[in-house]
């Protein structure tokens, strides 16, 4: 999520109380996450838990 706080500024801002906007608020960030990781290609989740991935799978 730090990498979406550095993209936009709106991220800091609380959710709103509305249940539909809360949720395509969520459903934006996500997307916006998702199509970092496709365009960049480095996922903060395959950087972080690639080592306890790897030892769990032997």
């Amino acid at each position: 999520m730090g990498s979406m706080q550095n993209v936009d500024s709106r991220v800091n801002l609380p959710l709103p109380y509305d249940p539909e906007l809360r949720g395509h608020r969520i459903n934006n960030i996500f997307r916006m996450a998702n199509y970092r990781v496709r365009t960049v290609g480095i996922s903060q989740i395959r950087t972080t838990f690639s080592g306890e991935m790897e030892l769990s799978s032997e």
